[in-house]
């Protein structure tokens, strides 16, 4: 009875210590990747703030070569300058560089469909800006009266610019409620929210449109065929032939230049030579930045867009999206 009872005492404690081993190795099992989770994730943390930092750099270098250009001749801008150099895979110590500027005074204004100069009482539109995007509509085949309902997002009254557009009433019956905006579109995915607006829109319309500060004006050295032609429903084919051919050879260096090609190039009338000036420059004012940084095996992009200040001396730099955080 005694030598049974000191055997299954010693089976008992063997059986303890073999637990109490499971349960250290467990522990330190834990342990080892507690501390490889948090030496990775150090890591990742360390990577991701040196990639942050080279944000600046980017940036700042994009201002300097749009302040070197805008100063050899503020007049004009046009794709032979610096700043339409795609910049491919430049190397700056362990860090790789890709980055391009667009021109985003090359696209339609959506904010110009509304004017600026406006009341608490009046909301004015801009018929030459809207009869622009009706073109463009027409162009890409989407439906025009889309526009209407831009421009009811964008007014401060609550009375709907045609029946085709929508207000207040239209919007607290969705699911989540939401109202109107009354205020300018601060970036293109607000689109979204707008009635009749799905992403297959936005993606037709992106190449061709920005949402910048109203009263900006389109750049006819820079823009393409499809906003050329937008501008006014007069330019077809042979006026855009003529066009583009100028601006290759010799981009419009002043508005008074561009002013005389319209007459006596293209024989258009006062009406219409006024209609195309009034929205239209030879220079541009508002660029996006368009950059990817990698670092080991990181990167990151991300857009920033580029103004020229009001007192047409100095680029600033707001509204950076970080697109994508990753590993290669």
């Amino acid at each position: 009875m005694l030598s049974y009872y000191k055997k299954n005492q010693k089976g008992s404690a063997i059986f303890s210590v073999l637990i109490l081993l499971a349960v250290v190795s467990s522990l330190v099992s834990l342990i080892i990747n507690s501390n490889q989770q948090n030496n990775y994730y150090s890591q990742r943390y360390e990577i991701n703030s040196k990639l942050m930092m080279q944000i600046h750099s980017v940036e700042d270098f994009a201002i300097d070569v749009l302040r070197t250009d805008y100063m050899e001749n503020p007049q004009i801008t046009h794709l032979n300058e610096n700043w339409n150099t795609p910049i491919n895979n430049f190397s700056i110590g362990p860090y790789s560089v890709f980055a391009n500027i667009t021109d985003l005074d090359s696209k339609l204004n959506i904010n110009n469909l509304v004017i600026k100069e406006r009341t608490e009482n009046l909301n004015v539109v801009n018929l030459i800006h809207l009869q622009s995007f009706i073109n463009l509509f027409d162009k890409l085949d989407i439906d025009r009266n889309k526009i209407y309902s831009i421009i009811d997002w964008i007014d401060k009254d609550t009375e709907r610019y045609t029946s085709s557009g929508a207000e207040d009433i239209f919007y607290l019956q969705k699911n989540p409620a939401y109202r109107a905006a009354n205020n300018y579109i601060q970036h293109l995915d607000e689109l979204l929210l707008v009635k009749g607006f799905d992403q297959q829109t936005l993606s037709k319309l992106e190449p061709y449109i920005a949402a910048l500060p109203s009263d900006s004006f389109i750049n006819i050295n820079t823009t393409g065929e499809t906003v050329m032609r937008a501008i006014h429903n007069i330019i077809g084919p042979t006026y855009l032939e003529l066009l583009e051919e100028k601006i290759q050879e010799n981009p419009f260096i002043n508005m008074n230049e561009f002013e005389a090609f319209l007459k006596n190039e293209l024989k258009l009338n006062e009406v219409i030579t006024n209609q195309i000036i009034s929205i239209t420059s030879t220079t541009s004012k508002n660029f996006l930045l368009n950059a990817k940084v990698v670092y080991r095996d990181s990167y990151i992009t991300f857009t920033t867009s580029i103004s020229l200040k009001k007192d047409n001396e100095t680029f600033e730099k707001y509204n950076r999206i970080i697109k994508k955080l990753g590993t290669i």
